[in-house]
Formats: structure tokens, C-alpha cells, sequence
């Protein structure tokens, strides 16, 4: 809250006069002059005093008379704080302010000073009111007892819980602690936005929570939930229509002229924002751009994006993987090959993918598994523009831009002897590099809903909401395989999944280690054997069963029911997986 306190200068009564002795006050009564007040204040000794006259015939003033009538009043500097004023105020009924060069401009009355304070307390506590009351979202906040000193009608309406009742109470009373985001605010001094929650079966809100600090010292904390339950259900009936409506898209994307070229490239984090301004600039040159970046990242999809960019719309774009191809025949495929090159080649010859790539793009993927013989000729297409196809003796010319990708470290390579180094400085005129999914993670929960809506499309599952529990484990978990191994850890939940909502139990073990506090390197997960597919399949199965056996207390025939399948599947499967003991 942003509000306005009174300064320290406003409090300060100024109209005062000091007088630097009592002769001098003495003085100037003695010739009339009178305070409205009866207030006088003089110094003696380097401290200030009080002296409160009244008029009266029969009394003459001296300096003993003052001097034995007088109150000692304590000095506060002007640049001290309100806080360290009011403590000198809990002494004192005055206090004289003092300036630069501690000379004295006014004088701090604490009846005055409370009487200020105390409007300007009434104030805010109207705005803090009216504000409570007008909003319609669940606001709540608790103290450093877990007491609950604020509960908005919105929390009454979301909740069914009405504050008469919660006021001044705990609020465990009420909630399972893992339920209170505030509650974790209050104790780790952290702030959560947008955690996801559901308190009912009906019910589906997004919370925010930070602590509340006064000088340093965590005095509370603050929930803020809104209800997206109305979203939740939109999805739902969205989720209906989404085959025609990807019909419809597709059917639209031919229609588009000028379409995004950063269309498949998903997520909205600063990091990948970065490399695609980097890839607007320096598509306008016809430079050869080496894209760096570890397995999965999706390298291709950047090497379209330059190619979208730069190219005409019909403009081809050539990949080629330099790993997947035997040395043997590198060079045929690359550069292409006259009739009769060699035994086994086709009649009429066949054009390479230099050729096929004529007016648009040529990528090169895995650029560092590239033979060093083949490293030499793929040089003089750099350098002269220029090659000859197999068994071929006109010279052909190259008329397309080059993008190659890895996912090694080619300065290494060059100083191992296992690549060129007058090839690599000759791809590397623009570097870009793609960083890991581990390094920009807020793109993991657009991703992640991609693939979730993709995947339950391709399979007809009808799965719509990712648990804060399972999207908390793929935010900690590393991701050696980057993109392509979140869409085979999302499409591994839409195979296996039972309900409408992902649970962490539907993740795969690696996954869920991460979660549970048994971390790894990322070297080490990379180390570390993967499962194939039916072992994967093999140990969910098991798991799906034991839960089922859990729940139904054990009835085989319910179980078997739950599962929809026959007593006799179920009893087999109890025996392959060696459940039918526990």
C-alpha cells in the first residue's frame, strides 16, 4: 500500500521564540512582551529549558524565581526519525527540535504529535477499509500467530466460510496446512505467484502470497486467490470442439501470406526472446549461421526460423543430418551424382541436396559428425561457390544459404585434429546459441499445456490440468534432453493417465526423484540409463495397479471393475508384476 504519513517538519510547531539565557527572557517580559501560550523556553548550560508564566501583579520575576520553576526539555535532532522523536516523547510532554549547527527551529508537542498521528491512522484505516470491501477477489491475511486479521467478502464466497467466524482464528482451523500459501510465505519469506490450487472437487483458484515485513521483521502474510474455476470449465467444453477448430486452423494457415516464422517455436521466457530478436538482425544478411546448442532444443526449428525470415515463401529449405548418413555415401548425397558414377546409381543420376536447396536454405544438422575428407569439399563450396557431382565434370554453382547446427564443442574438435579448423571459422561467421530448457524455465508450463492439449488430442484422452504438485516437479527437474524429453515425459502421462488431472504420480521416476529431494547433476542424468519404453510402460503398470488395490481396500473384483478390465486379466497381471502376495 502506497500511502501518505505526516513528515516529521509537519508536527514541529515553529511560532516559538528561544531565548539563549534567562536574562535575556527576563528582559523581554520586563518590556512587554507576552507568549500566547505562557510558554518560554530558554537555554542554560547548553540545555533547553521550559518556563510557563502566567500574569500576575503581585509576582517579580527574577532568575532564581524562573530558574526554580522550570522544566528541563530534551533536544532531538531534525534528522532523526518520527520513531526515534516519539520515543524522546514518551519522557517528555516537549521537545525542542534542533537544525544544522544545532540551532533550535521549533519545538515537538506530543499531545499535537499523537492528535496528527492519530488522523492520519484514521484515514488510511478508511481507505484500508473501503478497499476490503470493495473488492470482489479473496483477499486474506494472518499475523505472526497464524491469527487471521483480514477475510474479504470474496474469500466468504469462494470459501462458504463467513469472517465472523475466521476472524481473530487460526487458520489451520480451517485449512490443511498445505492448502495455506500464506502460511509458507509467513515462515520462508517467500513470495508465490500464480501457484495453482484446488479446494473443493468444484473449485479451481490461482493464488498469490508474500510475507508482510515492518523494519526488517516478518509480522504476517498476505493470500490473494482469484477464481478460475469458469476457466477450467471453458476448457472443458473447448476441449469438445478442438479437432474441428485445429481443422480450421490448418485450413487458415494456407490463407495467411505473410505466416509467423516463430510458429512452432514455443514459450515466451526472456532468454528465447533474446535469440529471436538476435535472429530478426541477422536474417538480413546472406551469412552462414551456426547454431549452437545442446540435444533437443530444437535446432531445426531456429534454422526454419532464419529460413522464414530470409527466404521467399516457396523458397526450399534442405536438411540434411550429417550424423545419420555413412561416410560412403556422404557425398553423393550431398553433392549429387551423374548417370553411371558408380555400380548401383540411378540411370538418369540424381541431384544432391546443394542443388535441391537452389534459392532457399541448406541445413546442415550435427555439423561436427561431418568426415574430414568431406570437410575439405564442403570448404570449397563455401569458399568458391562452386562443386562437381559425383562422377561429374561441369562445375555446377551454389546458389542457397547455409545453416548448420551441433551440439558439440567444435573448438574442442579442432584442436583434437577431428575437424577443420579453417571450416569451422568459415560456419561460424554467426554464432547463435540455444539455451537449454534448464535455463529458461518459465517456458516449461506453456510447453508443457502444448504438448498435454497436443498429445490428448492424438490419443482422445481427456486430460485438462497439470497439478500444482506434477508442475512443481517439472520445474526442478533438470532436462538433459530439453524439449524433445518434456514431449516424451508429457506423452508417457497421456498414455498412462487414468484421470482428468496429472498428478506427480503419473510422472516418470526420474522425474519424481528430482521432487522428492534425490537430486542430480546434469551430467549424471545423462549418465544414467534410460528406460525403454516397455519398461517404462511395465513399471506403471504395476504402480496404476497397486494404487487401485489401495483404494478399493484390497476387493479384487472392484479393482478389476475400476480398471475395466475382466477378474481373470486382473489376476494375471497380479501374478506378472508379483503383486498377488502383498
Amino acid at each position: 500500500m502506497r500511502h501518505q504519513l505526516p513528515n516529521v517538519e509537519d508536527l514541529i510547531d515553529t511560532d516559538v521564540s528561544f531565548f539563549s539565557n534567562i536574562n535575556s527572557l527576563l528582559s523581554s517580559i520586563h518590556k512587554g512582551y507576552r507568549d500566547e501560550n505562557h510558554l518560554y523556553y530558554y537555554q542554560k548550560d547548553g540545555n533547553y529549558f521550559k518556563f510557563v508564566c502566567r500574569e500576575k501583579n503581585n509576582i517579580v520575576l527574577t532568575e532564581e524565581l524562573v530558574s526554580c520553576f522550570s522544566v528541563s526539555v530534551p533536544t532531538v535532532k531534525k534528522t532523526e526519525s518520527l520513531k526515534e522523536m516519539m520515543l524522546v516523547l514518551e519522557e517528555a510532554e516537549q521537545a525542542v527540535v534542533v537544525g544544522k549547527s544545532d540551532q533550535p527551529i521549533g519545538v515537538l508537542d506530543v499531545k499535537q504529535a499523537f492528535l496528527e498521528l492519530y488522523a492520519s491512522y484514521a484515514h488510511l484505516n478508511a481507505y484500508f477499509e473501503a478497499m476490503i470491501d470493495t473488492m470482489d477477489t479473496s483477499i486474506s491475511m494472518i499475523d505472526e500467530e497464524e491469527r487471521t486479521v483480514v477475510w474479504t467478502s470474496g474469500a466468504e464466497q469462494i470459501f462458504s466460510i463467513k469472517k465472523e467466524d475466521i476472524l481473530g482464528r487460526q487458520m489451520t482451523e480451517f485449512f490443511k496446512e498445505s492448502m495455506l500459501k500464506c502460511r509458507d510465505s509467513l515462515y520462508t519469506g517467500q513470495a508465490f505467484q500464480r501457484y495453482q490450487h484446488q479446494p473443493r472437487p468444484d473449485l479451481f483458484v490461482l493464488i498469490n502470497s508474500q510475507p508482510i515485513y515492518l523494519e526488517g521483521e516478518i509480522i504476517g502474510a498476505v493470500a490473494a486467490e482469484v477464481d478460475v474455476t469458469s476457466q477450467v470449465q471453458l476448457n472443458r467444453e473447448l476441449y469438445q470442439a478442438n479437432q474441428k477448430i485445429s481443422d480450421l486452423e490448418n485450413k487458415m494457415q494456407k490463407f495467411h501470406a505473410e505466416p509467423d516464422p516463430f510458429l512452432m517455436i514455443n514459450g515466451k521466457s526472456e532468454e528465447l526472446e533474446k535469440v529471436k530478436e538476435k535472429i530478426k538482425k541477422i536474417s538480413t544478411t546472406n551469412a552462414t549461421i551456426l547454431i549452437h546448442g545442446e540435444t533437443g532444443v530444437g535446432k531445426e526449428l531456429f534454422a526454419k526460423a532464419v529460413h522464414y525470415i530470409r527466404e521467399d515463401k516457396n523458397a526450399p529449405f534442405i536438411a540434411i543430418n550429417c550424423g545419420a548418413i555413412s561416410p560412403t555415401l556422404f557425398e553423393s548425397e550431398l553433392f549429387g551424382y551423374e548417370k553411371g558414377a558408380f555400380s548401383g546409381a540411378l540411370n538418369k543420376g540424381k541431384a544432391g541436396k546443394v542443388a535441391l536447396a537452389k534459392g532457399g536454405t541448406l541445413f546442415l544438422d550435427e555439423i561436427g559428425e561431418l568426415p574430414l575428407d568431406m570437410q575439405v569439399k564442403f570448404l570449397r563450396v563455401l569458399q568458391e561457390n562452386s562443386y562437381f557431382p559425383v562422377g561429374g565434370t561441369k562445375e555446377l554453382e551454389v546458389d542457397c544459404r547455409v545453416v548448420a547446427a551441433t551440439n558439440k564443442d567444435l573448438e574442442k574438435l579442432v584442436h583434437e585434429g577431428n575437424f577443420r579448423e579453417d571450416l569451422y571459422y568459415r560456419l561460424n561467421t554467426i554464432p547463435l546459441t540455444i539455451p537449454p530448457l534448464r535455463e529458461r524455465k518459465d517456458d516449461i508450463v506453456d510447453i508443457a499445456h502444448l504438448y498435454l492439449y497436443e498429445l490428448s488430442n492424438k490419443y482422445q484422452r481427456q486430460i485438462e490440468l497439470v497439478s500444482p504438485e506434477a508442475m512443481k516437479s517439472l520445474m526442478e527437474y533438470s532436462w538433459p534432453g530439453n524439449i524433445r524429453e518434456l514431449k516424451n515425459v508429457i506423452e508417457h502421462i497421456v498414455v498412462f493417465s487414468t484421470s482428468e488431472v496429472v498428478h506427480s504420480s503419473d510422472l516418470p521416476e526420474r522425474v519424481r526423484r528430482v521432487s522428492s529431494g534425490t537430486t542430480k547433476t546434469i551430467d549424471s542424468f545423462k549418465r544414467e540409463k534410460v528406460l525403454s519404453l516397455k519398461e517404462e510402460m511395465k513399471i506403471h503398470e504395476r504402480n496404476v495397479i497397486r494404487n487401485v488395490l489401495e483404494q478399493e481396500s484390497g476387493n479384487k473384483n472392484l479393482a478389476a471393475r475400476t480398471l475395466g478390465v475382466s477378474r481373470a486379466t486382473l489376476y494375471n497381471k497380479l501374478n506378472k508384476h508379483q503383486l498377488d502376495n502383498e
